[in-house]
């Protein structure tokens, strides 16, 4: 039992001599100027700061391409500025000037026997189917026409007649070249219009 005592004694010594080795040693670290401190803790610093970055490390933001607007985009779209292409078509022509209408030509005056008569007068009743043939015979060539003088009484006067019926010859220029009163035959009518220089 003594004997265990001492062995117990001798391990408190020996561990109060630790702590207080240990306790020394600590106030020996606390009594450093503190240029050192400043020193382990620039080295610290130096060592904990991250290395710069290299050309490897950066990474180039690319930049957004811009695509052409789809029909769907319009309404967010920008509006783009028109450009006029230069027209290829022809100029169109100056437009005529309107010009005046054509005067109507005048138709062309023919020959003419004009008779005055009456309708009920015998002789006249007489010539009225040879002037129907000489209208089909010389139709373009020769004009025949009538005037019932009991109807228009100022053609009478017009043309001075006195008896029916009367036959009155003029050319193409509307000259009068001859007069004949009463019956008068077809032959001798075309007779008397080439008599006188007029081509039938």
């Amino acid at each position: 039992m003594k004997q265990n005592w001492w062995k117990l004694l001798i391990v408190v010594l020996v561990a109060v001599a630790v702590v207080a080795a240990v306790a020394l040693k600590n106030k020996g670290a606390d009594s450093k100027p503190p240029v050192s401190v400043a020193k382990t803790e620039t080295a610290t610093s130096s060592e904990t700061k991250p290395p710069a970055p290299t050309q490897t490390d950066v990474v180039e933001v690319e930049k957004p391409k811009v695509e052409a607007s789809k029909p769907e985009d319009a309404g967010t779209a920008k509006p783009r500025t028109a450009t006029t292409k230069p027209s290829t078509s022809t100029p169109a022509k100056p437009t005529a000037k309107p010009q005046p209408p054509k005067p109507k030509p005048q138709p062309k005056q023919l020959p003419k026997m004009l008779e005055l008569g009456a309708d009920k007068c015998t002789p006249c009743k007489m010539m009225k189917p040879v002037m129907a043939e000489l209208r089909k015979e010389y139709a373009g060539k020769l004009e025949i026409e009538f005037i019932d003088v009991w109807k228009n009484q100022s053609a009478a006067e017009q043309y001075g007649i006195d008896t029916i019926p009367t036959q009155i010859f003029f050319d193409a220029s509307g000259k009068e070249f001859a007069r004949h009163v009463g019956f008068f035959p077809k032959d001798e009518i075309v007779a008397t219009f080439k008599d006188h220089g007029v081509a039938l």
